[in-house]
């Protein structure tokens, strides 16, 4: 009998013991911690305004550019004159740049746009469930992760063509490797998340800087009309340029924008003001920047 009761004893402390030794990480957070509180839910979403393709308009250097200009030197709509230096913008010059002569200039682009998909995945999937959010809050949240999913991957299949389609947030090891997807199916996902931003999304169809410097339905709308401009041309060829003309009227129309007009001195000249002022009708998306912060 008296052995019976210490190993009873015995396995009250140890369980005791393993209670008192589970302990929730303060420093980080699980998975299961997260999206516990609204507040979880507005930082998920402000990390999107910082990841991804938000960091191509970064300059590596005063002489290459920023990598978000290679397709304007491709296209010929401006020019660098540090070409012979900077060979990438000869090569986008000649339309010769390739995976070997680019390799070191494009590193890390792949996997900073699928880092950001992966944090929009996990918003989308998990911003319905977080307790105490209003309808309002939760219509607007989901709103702005899908504008950057569908941002993220339209930057992906315009320069890689068929790109893998992820869109479940990375919760183990299971399916890492996954093949490309056709580009029709990541233009299709991309519309429908711009589709699901602007109609369902509660966003206000008004300048960026009038809106607190979110992303507004006009923001979605101008993108909405690009991809239907693009997906409309080689490879895809699904015509939507009446789409596109519908997408650009809607922003038109809504009497919300208007272009910056040349003053009557240079220093008021559109292009001074552009370059001077955060706060006009005429921005539709805006990236902060301010010397001396980071590059």
């Amino acid at each position: 009998m008296k052995n019976i009761f210490i190993i009873f004893l015995g396995l009250i402390i140890l369980t005791s013991c393993e209670d008192f030794l589970e302990e929730k990480p303060k420093s980080e957070m699980s998975v299961d911690q997260y999206f516990s509180d609204p507040s979880h839910a507005f930082n998920a979403v402000n990390k999107l305004y910082r990841n991804g393709i938000v960091g191509f308009y970064s300059t590596p250097s005063a002489y290459s550019g920023s990598r978000i200009m290679l397709g304007g030197y491709m296209s010929g709509l401006f020019d660098n004159e540090y070409k012979g230096q900077e060979v990438h913008v000869q090569h986008c010059h000649n339309l010769t740049l390739d995976g070997t002569n680019i390799s070191g200039y494009l590193d890390g682009m792949w996997d900073n746009c699928y880092n950001a998909i992966s944090n929009a995945n996990t918003a989308i999937k998990y911003i319905p469930d977080t307790e105490d959010l209003t309808n309002v809050e939760q219509r607007k949240l989901m709103a702005q992760a899908s504008f950057f999913r569908a941002l993220n991957y339209y930057y992906l299949v315009k320069n890689f063509g068929d790109v893998p389609l992820i869109l479940e947030p990375y919760e183990s090891l299971d399916n890492i490797y996954v093949e490309r997807d056709a580009s029709a199916a990541v233009y299709s996902q991309i519309i429908s998340d711009l589709q699901y931003a602007v109609n369902e999304g509660g966003l206000d169809n008004v300048s960026m800087p009038d809106n607190g410097f979110r992303i507004s339905k006009g923001t979605a709308l101008a993108l909405l009309a690009d991809v239907y401009l693009n997906v409309s041309g080689y490879p895809v060829q699904d015509d939507k340029y009446a789409e596109a003309a519908s997408a650009a009227r809607s922003i038109i129309s809504s009497s919300n924008f208007s272009l910056i007009e040349n003053g009557t001195e240079l220093s008021e000249s559109a292009y001074n003001t552009i370059r001077t002022s955060d706060n006009e009708k005429e921005y539709l998306y805006s990236v902060e920047y301010a010397e001396g912060i980071s590059t």
